[in-house]
């Protein structure tokens, strides 16, 4: 019995350990459909504070890889979003464009209007458009991690304690 409420109150202590807010992390690939860069792809992750979402959620983290570019945070137009309706994620709202290199596309994330599936990503680069659209992929944080190969640790030591000896 005493064993069993170290083991309650070591796993309570893990949990209370974790932050109550953290980042919601996301990596993004995607696929450019029309235009002059058709058939190109690109990718990326962002991230955001999470809790309850509802409307725009500052991004904490954004970088692109697109025609050999980089796309950062720091090089947003505007502040860059995450767009929420009714908790729901619809997209990112998040726009470069600096055209200091010739051939650099100028890109804008559009959300979707009810749902994520209306998501794009538009760009501009020497005149021309197109559109792209995009997967998401959620990234463990490493704390979620943590939690979990703390959890297990302390489940398989309490196995370990029962186990009777032969």
């Amino acid at each position: 019995m005493h064993t069993r409420f170290k083991t309650l109150l070591a796993s309570t202590a893990l949990l209370l350990a974790a932050p109550m807010v953290q980042a919601e992390t996301f990596a993004f690939n995607g696929l450019i459909d029309s235009g002059l860069l058709n058939e190109q792809t690109f990718s990326g992750s962002f991230a955001y504070a999470s809790g309850l979402a509802n409307g725009e959620v500052a991004l904490t983290a954004f970088s692109m890889e697109l025609a050999g570019h980089s796309y950062t945070l720091a090089g947003a137009d505007a502040a860059a979003t995450a767009l929420f309706v009714q908790g729901s994620f619809v997209g990112l709202q998040y726009a470069d464009g600096d055209a200091v290199l010739p051939d650099r596309p100028q890109i804008a994330f559009v959300a979707g209007f009810e749902n994520f599936a209306q998501a794009y990503l538009a760009y501009e680069v020497n005149g021309q458009g197109g559109f792209g659209s995009y997967t998401l992929s959620p990234v463990p944080e490493p704390s979620t991690w943590g939690l979990m190969l703390g959890g297990l640790g302390l489940t398989a030591a309490a196995l370990r304690r029962r186990a009777p000896s032969a």
